[in-house]
């Protein structure tokens, strides 16, 4: 869900002829990471605690990935960049990190065993902090959207 989430800065960001080969190298970044994340996840040799701090850091790979166009964006040309909203982009980062966080500290289980087994567990808050970042990270993409409808490339 993170990976396509941030597509839409990579993408609409960084269309124009000059900035083309960014979009392009950020949506290889992301796509890496990403497959490296679901076979450490999904294979069973991973599939123990001793892995899970390897799961949790490819998972905040994947999550900070949404701020490495933000801080293109800043240093960017901006004649060649569209539009994007980084606050709704930074607010939607941070969800996914800090739900990664949560999870990796195994709060508030750890602190009241038997207490939280079926509702309330790091990993039920975890997956609610994903849905958080991807909701943000929708309207997000809507403001990139428009401001990509927007804006017109220079001739090269």
């Amino acid at each position: 869900m993170i990976a396509c989430s941030v597509y839409p800065p990579y993408i609409y960001g960084f269309l124009c002829g000059q900035m083309v080969h960014w979009a392009y190298f950020y949506t290889s970044f992301i796509n890496i990471s990403s497959i490296m994340l679901v076979v450490v996840c999904v294979h069973p040799n991973f599939d123990n605690n001793e892995y899970r701090k390897l799961r949790t850091v490819l998972y905040c790979v994947v999550g900070l990935s949404c701020g490495l166009p933000g801080f293109h964006y800043l240093i960017a040309d901006l004649t060649y960049v569209s539009y994007c909203n980084l606050y709704l982009w930074g607010l939607g980062g941070f969800f996914f990190v800090f739900g990664a966080f949560i999870y990796f500290k195994r709060f508030p289980e750890r602190k009241y065993p038997g207490r939280f087994d079926y509702f309330g567990q790091s990993h039920n808050i975890w997956h609610f902090f994903v849905l958080l970042g991807g909701i943000t990270h929708f309207f997000a993409s809507l403001a990139n959207y428009y401001g990509r409808r927007a804006k017109v490339c220079p001739v090269i």
